[in-house]
């Protein structure tokens, strides 16, 4: 089974620097909403960190503001040959 080396993914920072893009590209909250087909609210609570928001919606926001995740998540490492199942 592949294992993680890296700590979790720290969600209110994330959140903080898809904030601070998104203000930089001079968009509102609704803005970015609209952009991603999701509520206001939500990409408030992507804003805040919460870890409840599925994986794409955040991804899809990080690529609308031109960040990069690839930072934040967290490595994996391959599967050794003992590891797999025949």
């Amino acid at each position: 089974m592949p294992t993680t080396d890296e700590q979790p993914i720290d969600w209110p920072a994330l959140g903080l620097k898809l904030k601070a893009k998104r203000v930089e590209c001079g968009w509102r909250q609704a803005d970015v909403a609209e952009k991603l087909g999701v509520n206001r609210q939500t990409v408030g609570a992507i804003e805040s960190g919460d870890s409840g928001v599925a994986a794409g919606t955040v991804l899809a926001y990080a690529r609308l503001v031109g960040h990069a995740l690839t930072y934040a998540l967290p490595t994996v490492a391959p599967e050794s040959e003992t590891d797999r199942v025949s």
